[in-house]
């Protein structure tokens, strides 16, 4: 029999570049949410999307993540020797914090237990790459915290697509975006098509095991901020009126340059069976828009 967790009360799998930044800051300082101090946990990651933890792993390893995490390392003991506290703890209570991230046995109940100051508010983990695990790794969270309530955010898989792109090339990489050329664009796409699986297969396979998923659109955050943060609000069950934050605030604003031309057409070709399949769903008016504008 394996022992329930129950933490965190909610998960937002992401994917990518659907505005889970701009949640993260909004729930963030909502009095009755409590989130990690850094936004990305991906726990469930580890050994599939993401090399396994071990201690090697995590002083070692170049893979991004262990890179990420030996960051937030020297970033925290930077902030408890200049005792520099953040806006859930105290400068020692950080630094206690990511220490029993790094360095304890990555189990279940480990993971229950990063939420342990958060009792009393609900919990949640905000990291996009879950959108991407196994479905073996989903009955195993399911086993773990049956009454998780999941998060899925959709945005046209096109525009996604090319966000990302832009965000590898001209942010991450430094690029100009005049100096990347179209057959790097196309590289970059086909390679994130290549572990891409569709939204229609992603909603099916997590509502087989968490049946109260909430799948949420990105347009409607374009067209009626306030709306969507209540339809979040209303699936989380906390109260809208006690954020402060501005809902409609741009957090991460990508690079916001236009799609090619042969870039869209190369993209269109990859996604515009799945977004047909999203469209007969019936789950939104917005699939049918984006297949207008084909």
């Amino acid at each position: 029999m394996v022992k329930a967790s129950h933490k965190p009360d909610f998960i937002c799998i992401g994917p990518e570049k659907t505005a889970t930044t701009w949640l993260f800051s909004i729930l963030h300082d909502h009095p009755e949410v409590w989130l990690p101090p850094y936004k990305e946990l991906r726990f469930l990651t580890e050994g599939n999307f993401v090399p396994a933890y071990s201690l090697k792993n995590l002083f070692f390893n170049p893979h991004w993540h262990y890179r990420e995490l030996r960051r937030i390392l020297l970033h925290s003991a930077a902030k408890m020797l200049l005792w520099r506290k953040t806006e859930c703890f105290g400068p020692f209570e950080s630094f206690a914090w990511v220490m029993r991230y790094m360095f304890s046995r990555h189990t279940f109940e480990w993971y229950a237990s990063l939420f342990d100051k958060g009792k009393g508010r609900l919990c949640g983990d905000i990291t996009p790459n879950y959108y991407h695990i196994p479905e073996s790794r989903i009955a195993e969270l399911h086993r773990h915290n049956p009454d998780a309530k999941i998060l899925l955010f959709v945005r046209n898989p096109i525009e996604r697509a090319w966000s990302g792109a832009l965000m590898n090339y001209c942010d991450h990489a430094g690029r100009d975006f005049d100096s990347v050329t179209e057959a790097e664009w196309i590289a970059m796409l086909d390679d994130f098509y290549g572990y891409w699986r569709p939204y229609p297969q992603i909603i099916r396979t997590w509502q087989a095991y968490f049946p109260d998923i909430c799948v949420a659109f990105f347009d409607r955050l374009q067209d009626d901020p306030e709306g969507f943060y209540r339809e979040i609000t209303g699936f989380l069950g906390v109260d809208p009126g006690l954020c402060d934050n501005p809902v409609g605030k741009v957090i991460g604003r990508g690079v916001g340059r236009q799609m090619p031309h042969r870039i869209h057409e190369h993209l269109k070709s990859q996604y515009e069976a799945e977004i047909r399949d999203l469209a007969s769903t019936g789950l939104s008016p917005y699939p049918e828009q984006w297949l207008r504008v084909l």
